[in-house]
């Protein structure tokens, strides 16, 4: 290869790898705050903020989310996913060469847990769709596999009941990572009820946002109690973060520059080298705790609009030049709603969104292309080389307004692809 060559192929990855613009004036957010700031101050001021005690509160709310599981299992709340993720692997650890599995195409939150842990990630390839499968998970198995990661990428739900299936035929534990698929189920069981630990997380990018915090499902109440104990307090100033993100998010809705200005990194790979490595394991706070309380009750409605949503995008986007939509979605609760564009279209596609007042962004890198990780890939993993140049994600919330949603689709619509793209295109559906 020509310099001149390798330059260009160093330059079109850097592009693959920015991060998508921000519109100089937000018109749909790419995950808005769904309350306001006159329900955040009632639930931070009220009577109930002062007189309840805070581990009473937690196990309120602990309650409630378990009955969303269906009572299989007892929930301990966490200070974030990762939290609850890093506590199932430590009580299934028996030695430093334990080994989990978990999937490349991934947040890089879930291998840092697997290191926090002190256990030894191996990355796995995705099957046909965004997620491990039997077919994927089988040959890594070994005799230091302790545990298997079933990460729920986007929201769609892996095929829970068969890798369940492999696992206990391998004696080998199952983690049901349903940070992403709160309020989905899989074969009439809700996700996060699967397996030996369920993981939920309720931060700004998931399903329920409850202004941060998590929760650890235990299959084995034996175990709660334990694993409680190895929680430190909640971390202080909640109510204060919960004010200045509430802030931020309506000021971004005039002008991105206020978000943009807190962006320390212009590049994925770059910020994700960076990403921090500490996992604080800490209790959930109160003002999570009682968000997360007045939340719970809206989980139906949020599936509902955001099912119908997806149909939306799904029955309006069949015939865009360069997008092709996933047909899952059709079916499921989207947490990142994901179109597929060629790679070489990407960029584009998001600079015409964002010039229109439409946040995007794309995920995931794979975990493996990191330099901190490559040494925990096995062999090569093609489709998750494949499939994270092509991913882009739309705005698709509960909480979103059916006009925001029409906005998105006019706005695709609009979009002429490139005639590279729209020749490829022709070339899959055919004469």
């Amino acid at each position: 290869m020509s310099p001149a060559v390798d330059a260009g192929s160093r330059q079109q990855m850097r592009e693959r790898t920015r991060y998508n613009p921000l519109p100089a004036r937000i018109r749909v957010p790419l995950y808005p705050v769904p309350w306001s700031l006159a329900q955040l101050l009632r639930v931070s001021l009220g009577r109930t903020a002062a007189k309840e005690a805070p581990w009473g509160l937690l196990a309120r709310a602990g309650a409630d989310v378990a009955e969303r599981l269906g009572g299989r299992g007892q929930v301990l709340l966490t200070s974030s996913g990762t939290c609850a993720l890093t506590l199932a692997l430590r009580a299934l650890k028996r030695g430093d060469t334990d080994e989990v599995i978990l999937c490349s195409f991934n947040c890089p939150s879930v291998i840092e847990a697997v290191l926090g842990a002190g256990m030894v990630p191996v990355c796995c390839d995705v099957g046909e769709a965004f997620n491990l499968s039997v077919d994927t998970v089988r040959p890594l198995l070994g005799p230091r596999t302790r545990a298997v990661i079933m990460t729920h990428v986007f929201g769609l739900g892996a095929a829970a009941g068969a890798l369940q299936r492999l696992c206990q035929e391998a004696g080998v534990a199952l983690i049901d990572d349903a940070a992403q698929a709160f309020g989905e189920s899989e074969e009439g069981r809700p996700l996060g009820s699967w397996g030996d630990f369920g993981v939920l997380s309720f931060g700004r990018h998931k399903p329920l946002f409850a202004g941060g915090g998590g929760a650890l499902v235990c299959r084995d109440r034996a175990l709660v109690e334990p694993l409680r104990r190895q929680l430190g307090p909640a971390p202080r100033r909640r109510r204060r973060d919960a004010l200045a993100l509430l802030a931020v998010d309506r000021a971004s809705r005039v002008s991105s520059s206020v978000r943009a200005s807190s962006l320390r990194f212009t590049d994925v790979v770059d910020a994700l080298e960076a990403y921090p490595s500490d996992v604080k394991l800490t209790a959930m706070d109160g003002l999570s705790a009682r968000l997360l309380l007045t939340q719970l009750p809206l989980l139906e409605s949020y599936g509902l609009r955001a099912r119908r949503f997806a149909r939306r995008y799904v029955e309006a986007l069949r015939d865009v030049d360069g997008v092709t939509v996933v047909p899952a979605y059709a079916r499921g609760l989207p947490n990142f709603f994901t179109l597929l564009c060629p790679p070489e279209q990407r960029p584009a596609l998001a600079a015409h969104l964002s010039a229109r007042g439409i946040e995007s962004t794309w995920l995931y890198y794979p975990l493996h292309r990191l330099s901190r990780f490559q040494r925990f890939a096995r062999s090569a993993l093609p489709r998750c080389e494949a499939l994270w140049m092509r991913t882009l994600c739309i705005p698709c919330r509960g909480w979103h307004d059916e006009a925001q949603i029409e906005w998105v689709i006019r706005a695709l619509r609009s979009f002429r692809a490139a005639p590279a793209a729209r020749s490829a295109r022709q070339e899959r559906q055919g004469p």
